[in-house]
């Protein structure tokens, strides 16, 4: 299976660079969804944009700062009572 990137960096000027990267993976916060699943189309696939100013005004201090997005094709939720693992659907996630 094929996982893309793609990034683009742009300098807006002396010590300020803004990027954006994007791509598609695979996403597991439980591996025993694979284990349960005998490893049949169960790691989710998700697809992640992130924004980034990074700025470096002064030789010795670098500051970055970045709003991300994550959409996964499935979300898996762990029943610690039963030791289950469900299926919850799409989900998407986004955080600075």
């Amino acid at each position: 299976m094929l996982s893309p990137k793609l990034n683009f960096y742009y300098h807006a000027g002396k010590g300020l660079q803004i990027y954006l990267t994007t791509g598609r993976g695979f996403h597991s916060n439980d591996t025993r969804a694979v284990v349960v699943e005998h490893g049949v189309q169960v790691l989710p696939m998700p697809t992640a944009p992130i924004w980034a100013p990074s700025s470096s005004r002064s030789p010795n201090l670098l500051i970055n700062a970045a709003i991300w997005q994550i959409y996964l094709a499935q979300e898996f939720v762990y029943g610690g009572d039963g030791g289950t693992v469900d299926f919850n659907g799409k989900t998407r996630r986004y955080g600075f």
